[in-house]
């Protein structure tokens, strides 16, 4: 089963790489990410990330007085769902998370939708608060934030939603879509039941059986100042999220500490994913001075005296224009 995590996302260049890390090592190896015109340079790693085959990214600007988040989605739709048997529409505050001690969560899933009458399902949210962290820390999201709201926090009772894409005709809102065909269950392989407060996206029952979204939905105050006041929400426009938003999500009743014995896998795929990018970011600046070159004997002797300053040891090239390759040197 294909499997793939699609977002969009804004303004996340912070702690990017750090959810796509985790989520590698989890075991979802596919992302299809749409930027809505950062700034702050996540559109730059991942187009770096693209180029590296790591990620599928594209761009959606928000047009005014419409929320990009919906649009985006049904892009994601149009363009990909064929290409996967199931898609995992979460944000970069949230995490899929195991909650029995798994390690991967690709058997789960495909578990989760072996009857083919299974069209979603939907994953309820855990929301963690800030564990009283004022500044943002080295350490990764899971890590900083320890403590969660308890079961009966009524913001819990929202979901995000796993799909067959094929069977989706669009979203009711970014938690919820309209199913063509087929059932819509918990990660229990109950019925999803709606709230009676009648709003699309809740469920009348809180399920953290198997999986759960785990929702880091403030981080720190310096993180909630900086970035999540500031951006809003991309599925309501104009909506701004102020102290009482910081107030009413910073619950730290209960200590969580579920997803602590994986990180030192992601931190590990972490570091492998920045040192690729480094790496990466090597060659382009030497391609981009070796352009700069011109003539024979100029290319000839920049290759010879640029290659090692830049860690490459073994240069192949054929006739001036010809096609070249540089292998990296191995320690």
């Amino acid at each position: 089963m294909k499997i793939a995590i699609a977002a969009i996302v804004k303004n996340e260049a912070t702690s990017l790489l750090e959810w796509i890390a985790y989520h590698r090592t989890v075991g979802i190896k596919d992302f299809i990410l749409v930027d809505n015109y950062s700034s702050d340079g996540t559109w730059e790693l991942l187009k770096a990330l693209r180029r590296r085959g790591l990620v599928r990214a594209t761009r959606f600007r928000t047009l005014a007085g419409q929320a990009p988040q919906l649009d985006a989605y049904q892009q994601i739709l149009n363009r990909y769902g064929r290409k996967y048997d199931v898609l995992a529409f979460i944000d970069a505050d949230e995490y899929l998370a195991p909650t029995e001690k798994q390690t991967t969560l690709t058997s789960d899933i495909e578990e989760l939708f072996a009857d083919d009458d299974v069209s979603a399902v939907a994953l309820s949210w855990a929301c963690f608060g800030s564990s009283s962290a004022v500044f943002k820390g080295r350490a990764m999201v899971p890590e900083r934030f320890t403590h969660r709201a308890p079961e009966s926090f009524a913001t819990n009772h929202q979901y995000k939603s796993l799909v067959r894409p094929d069977r989706v005709v669009r979203f009711l809102n970014p938690h919820q879509v309209w199913l063509s065909q087929g059932s819509y269950t918990m990660s229990d392989g109950r019925t999803l039941v709606p709230h009676e407060n009648g709003l699309h996206g809740f469920s009348r029952d809180l399920c953290w059986d198997r999986l759960r979204v785990n929702h880091y939905v403030v981080k720190s105050l310096e993180e909630f100042l900086v970035r999540k006041s500031r951006v809003g929400s991309a599925a309501m426009p104009g909506r701004v999220k102020h102290k009482e938003f910081f107030r009413g999500h910073d619950r730290n009743d209960e200590p969580d500490i579920g997803l602590q014995m994986l990180m030192k896998p992601t931190r590990e795929e972490f570091e492998r994913l920045s040192q690729s990018l480094e790496t990466a970011t090597r060659w382009e600046s030497f391609l981009g001075e070796l352009r700069k070159a011109s003539g024979m004997a100029a290319y000839g002797a920049y290759l010879l005296r640029r290659t090692r300053l830049y860690g490459f040891q073994r240069l192949k090239y054929g006739p001036l224009g010809a096609k070249y390759r540089i292998e990296q040197e191995k320690e």
